[in-house]
């Protein structure tokens, strides 16, 4: 395992180790007199690549948590979008039964209204279902208008977390 972490460790840093050998080289063949500016400014520079790079594999670490928690963020809307589109068109069917009934109520409102004065309290009860439809379909209107304003919000999110 040693000799693993020995090759990743110089597959890594293998343009730098290149760089000091090539200095060493250099600092070699060059005059005493500026061997040890070259030495002292070659190091300097090798040592800010190394410094460089171990900054950039740390902010490279943490954008990749970042985007790993984003994309489960983004799965997890995706599964809520699903879900509230679904539960839309429950709502949307639910309103369309209701808004039939509440016509079907209506026709029978009608018919009753040119029947005879005995009716009257037939037609106060018709009048008492139509009241309650209308209220449950108005209630299951304001439920699908709250799901399709999630849903628009689910959405913003979703291209919000893409982008």
């Amino acid at each position: 395992m040693d000799k693993l972490n020995i090759a990743l460790w110089l597959a890594e840093h293998l343009d730098t180790v290149i760089g000091f050998i090539v200095l060493l080289v250099a600092c070699l063949i060059l005059p005493k007199s500026v061997r040890w500016y070259v030495f002292s400014a070659g190091s300097a520079l090798l040592l800010m690549s190394v410094w460089q790079m171990a900054r950039a594999r740390e902010k490279l670490k943490k954008l990749d948590a970042e985007r790993s928690a984003l994309q489960q963020q983004l799965s997890g809307l995706k599964d809520a979008s699903e879900q509230l589109k679904q539960r839309n068109q429950a709502l949307e069917k639910k309103s369309a039964e209701l808004e039939l009934q509440r016509q079907t109520l209506l026709q029978r409102q009608q018919a009753l209204a040119a029947g005879d004065v005995a009716l009257q309290q037939q037609q106060d009860d018709i009048n008492q279902q139509v009241s309650d439809h209308s209220a449950q379909r108005d209630a299951v209107q304001s439920e699908n208008q709250r799901v399709l304003d999630a849903l628009a919000k689910l959405k913003q999110l979703e291209a919000m977390s893409q982008s």
